[in-house]
């Protein structure tokens, strides 16, 4: 498991506005991801066995997600 977590910010914060990259996946998910890259290989990577994503409804974009990777002979992330 990998997780990272980001206080609450005001909602002006940048985390909350997509045009400008905001988001829980491009503002952090990108470091398990490419963890789980360097674990599971790249060539030909892992397959994606299931994802979520969750939005609050006040928010304007994602704000937690999760993944299962299945990297082949019994890896899983």
């Amino acid at each position: 498991d990998a997780a990272f977590t980001v206080p609450r910010r005001p909602a002006s914060d940048i985390r909350y506005r997509p045009a400008l990259g905001g988001g829980a996946l491009w503002d952090l998910g990108v470091y398990p991801l490419r963890a789980a890259l360097d674990l599971l290989g790249s060539d030909p990577g892992p397959r994606l066995v299931g994802a979520t994503a969750r939005r609050d409804p006040s928010d304007a974009v994602d704000t937690a997600g999760t993944a299962l990777l299945d990297g082949g002979d019994g890896l899983a992330l």
